[in-house]
């Protein structure tokens, strides 16, 4: 949670300082990747203070580089067999590569759309919703998968003007797409509140 909260405030910090960049990069994803090293740097600190404070005097444990260079090596020829794994399972059902429907969609929002407009991808948190701020050129929030953190219907904020509903997704979209929205582009794009 500590992580979704720096990120959190992050955010808001880049939206303050950097509006006229926010239609071409993500805030959210730029916080994420400016915090994740620092935290993970502490974290590891911690760790390391973890072990010397207090697991290594109550086992009587004193590990020397011999036995560092083994752990990391088993560590790291893990990682090598793991990592094909890692990434197909990140790729399944997640949305996270765009179709050619999608790009075309997000074109035509870039194309047809005022440049203040608003877009969410539905459902919430999915991989997809990265790619709206570079394709489509205009403001997107993303809002993380967290449990019980956001219903799809609080994703749709008044100042929302259009949804994206990723290729992947639609079979799933009728239980969130709003009664209000109409298609407006091949059931990828729909706009909200009269706009089209």
């Amino acid at each position: 949670m500590f992580d979704y909260a720096v990120t959190g405030g992050l955010t808001a910090v880049i939206n303050l300082i950097l509006p006229p960049f926010t239609n071409l990069v993500d805030p959210q994803l730029v916080a994420w990747g400016g915090a994740v090293i620092p935290l993970t740097i502490l974290g590891g600190l911690g760790i390391l203070w973890l072990w010397d404070a207090q697991i290594q005097p109550k086992i009587n444990y004193t590990m020397t580089y011999r036995h560092v260079y083994w752990i990391t090596g088993i560590l790291g020829v893990l990682a090598v067999i793991a990592l094909p794994f890692l990434l197909n399972i990140g790729q399944l059902g997640a949305g996270g590569i765009v179709s050619s429907q999608d790009v075309k969609a997000l074109e035509w929002v870039r194309d047809h759309t005022p440049e203040d407009a608003v877009i969410v991808t539905l459902p919430n948190g999915v991989n997809a919703s990265a790619w709206v701020i570079p394709i489509s050129e205009r403001h997107s929030p993303d809002y993380a998968p967290l449990p019980l953190v956001l219903d799809p219907a609080d994703a749709i904020t008044p100042d929302v003007t259009h949804l994206f509903i990723p290729s992947d997704y639609q079979r799933e979209k009728d239980a969130f797409l709003p009664d209000s929205a109409v298609d407006v582009y091949e059931g990828l794009i729909y706009a909200l509140g009269g706009t089209d």
